[in-house]
């Protein structure tokens, strides 16, 4: 299913009820402590997050040779995948996209636990149940009011200022993560230059200098380009927090269920379709027809791999 930095991730089939789970393998033979922390923060983080948004974690172990995650299984694909595709989201997807993400962040940011590093590759489309879920819990981290974190993680696009600077952090860092993520879905790039070298796109993300280019933001409606704002502030207490971007921005607030569902996350509850909701119904076509494009295109892969002289 996918391959990361320690391990790759497989599906597989529980033989008690024959459900099917994703199952991350990682290697034992890590190199240095750095790292072996990073997997033993990735289970604990998982071990306390029970969010429709998020990825669930139904059990670790250790092999021989080998640490095994066993993990909700996502049917359908990566964001990224879909910016790839779309290019450009529209108002009503992207706010399907972005409120689900902003709930399962002030869930988890609310039980204190970081992300640090949210991407649209760590950012997970269900197919079967229409929801967003928040997956790869490597680069996690409890953290507390009083408790800083230093460590140097994330990824170069989504990277905020303060960790680049290498000052103490807290998890507003994954606030500056959500804001990129907003802006390449509203005009299809990043707003720092990843065709610049990392030296000169990381000073320009310390110097937070981005702009919102014509023809691409001509048509974007002015409080998309408010959130974007909202989230891109150098100034990590500057920054808005994922329940001031849910309370500000009522674009994001489609659901009827809203109430209902804003009282249950801060509660750590859950409802059986309550992100369901919140996608619509355009989206929603868009991603059963991105979803039978790719089974017919791994039909047809399969059909020529069979295919024998």
């Amino acid at each position: 299913m996918g391959e990361g930095v320690f391990g790759v991730v497989k599906s597989a089939k529980d033989k008690g009820n024959g459900k099917r789970v994703a199952i991350k393998e990682i290697q034992q033979q890590i190199d240095t402590q750095e790292q072996i922390e990073l997997i033993e923060n990735e289970i604990e983080v998982m071990q306390n997050l029970k969010h429709p948004n998020i990825v669930e974690l139904y059990e670790s172990f250790a092999g021989k040779d080998m640490f095994y995650l066993v993990m909700e299984f996502v049917d359908g694909c990566e964001l990224f995948e879909l910016i790839l595709e779309f290019g450009s989201f529209t108002i009503e997807d992207s706010s399907a996209v972005l409120s689900q993400v902003l709930h399962g962040v002030e869930y988890m940011h609310a039980h204190g636990m970081a992300h640090r590093d949210l991407k649209p590759e760590n950012l997970l489309v269900d197919f079967s149940q229409l929801i967003v879920k928040i997956a790869d819990f490597g680069s996690a981290k409890v953290f507390s009011p009083t408790d800083m974190m230093n460590n140097f993680v994330g990824s170069p696009t989504y990277i905020a200022p303060e960790i680049l600077l290498r000052k103490p952090y807290d998890q507003s860092v994954d606030m500056w993560s959500i804001g990129v993520i907003a802006y390449i879905m509203f005009c299809g790039f990043p707003p720092f230059d990843d065709r610049l070298t990392t030296e000169e796109m990381f000073l320009q993300i310390i110097s937070g200098k981005y702009e919102f280019p014509s023809p691409e933001w001509d048509l974007v409606p002015l409080h998309c380009v408010e959130f974007v704002k909202d989230t891109l502030r150098v100034n990590p207490k500057e920054r808005a927090t994922a329940t001031m971007l849910l309370e500000k921005h009522g674009w994001l607030r489609s659901s009827p269920q809203y109430g209902k569902k804003r009282r249950l996350n801060q509660q750590g509850g859950r409802t059986t379709n309550e992100a369901t909701a919140q996608l619509h119904q355009q989206f929603s076509q868009r991603l059963q027809q991105h979803h039978l494009q790719r089974k017919a295109t791994f039909q047809k892969f399969k059909s020529i791999r069979n295919f024998s002289l």
